[in-house]
């Protein structure tokens, strides 16, 4: 299942559509297979090639009081576009 989930203001009255794809297929295909490696390796990054595709929230974490209303605000007023 590939796809987003928005459930911003803005998203669930419908003003902004988001578009998904279903993909049915046997776990033991090699396609099947190849997804759930792919997905593996960015869900706990790459160990042997020591690629980092994901880190801890905290990395990135905005804690700025302005930037936090400021979200509040556009979401109210359903102006978000995040």
């Amino acid at each position: 299942m590939l796809g987003s989930a928005d459930f911003t203001r803005r998203n669930l009255d419908n003003f902004y559509l988001d578009a998904d794809v279903a993909l049915e297929a046997d776990l033991d295909t090699p396609l099947a297979q190849e997804l759930v490696n792919y997905f593996e390796t960015l869900w706990q990054n790459d160990p042997i090639a020591l690629r980092e595709y994901t880190t801890d929230f905290q990395t990135y974490e905005d804690q700025s009081f302005t930037h936090y209303w400021r979200y509040r605000l556009m979401e109210a007023a359903g102006l978000g576009t995040f």
